[in-house]
């Protein structure tokens, strides 16, 4: 494959910890993938990711559209970017997400842990945008029953620098998002519903490791996103900075 990147290096500051960072687009088109909404396209946007990390860090562009994935890792200084208009549709094929990511099993015997969007021990990630991101979690696909794996939204594990910011999350088949020992989080103006399990999770200690800092701040959680709201309790609209 070619380097499919934008032939400009579009200047994007993002004020965060103090720093301002430039960062190159990478437009997962250039990469193959297609916004029909039928067409799985894990493969490009994996690549445009791959790419963007190797080359130090980069925004991962997507524009308006329908594009489904399954299983898609975040690497290290590497941010997707959710244009207006775009839409990322989780496959509601199972077999087709990564159980190897975190996976555990609950008392009830369910099975967790699978993602949509996965990061393990990676610095400086972001979901930006105006974008939505859809789990396509209904009961049709993905039935209440023991034994049966339900995917995440997103799912970090022991990230630093993380930033989801204005993007829309809905119908996640599981919790919506969940973070394990992730240190400066900021989630900041995004919209959150989903049926029929909402759920914003940030564990802020996990086998003793404290979570350094949170900002929750200017959020839209729907009734059942802001009963699932856990450790810590936080509410919409609200600051909470842990230290």
């Amino acid at each position: 494959m070619t380097k499919n990147r934008f032939n400009y290096v579009l200047m994007v500051f993002i004020l965060y910890s103090n720093v301002l960072v430039a960062k190159e687009y990478y437009n997962i088109t250039d990469y193959g993938a297609v916004n029909d909404g039928k067409t799985i396209n894990t493969f490009s946007i994996q690549s445009a990711i791959d790419k963007a990390a190797e080359n130090g860090g980069g925004i991962i562009f997507f524009p308006a559209g329908n594009f489904l994935t399954r299983t898609i890792v975040l690497k290290d200084n590497v941010t997707l970017y959710l244009s207006n208009g775009c839409k990322l549709l989780a496959t509601t094929d199972l077999n087709r997400f990564d159980s190897s990511f975190g996976s555990f099993v609950d008392s009830g015997g369910r099975k967790f842990g699978t993602a949509l969007v996965f990061a393990k021990e990676a610095n400086n990630i972001s979901i930006i945008g105006d974008g939505i991101i859809d789990g396509q979690g209904y009961e049709i696909y993905y039935p209440h029953k023991k034994g049966f794996y339900r995917p995440y939204i997103i799912r970090f594990i022991r990230c630093n620098f993380v930033n989801i910011k204005d993007i829309t999350l809905r119908n996640s088949a599981a919790w919506v998002q969940h973070y394990v020992e992730c240190d400066d989080l900021l989630i900041d103006g995004i919209v959150s519903g989903s049926i029929p399990v909402g759920s914003l999770e940030v564990l802020a200690k996990i086998d003793g490791s404290d979570t350094k800092k949170i900002i929750f701040r200017g959020n839209y959680l729907d009734e059942n996103s802001k009963k699932y709201i856990t450790s810590p309790d936080v509410s919409a609209n609200q600051v909470y900075e842990s230290r």
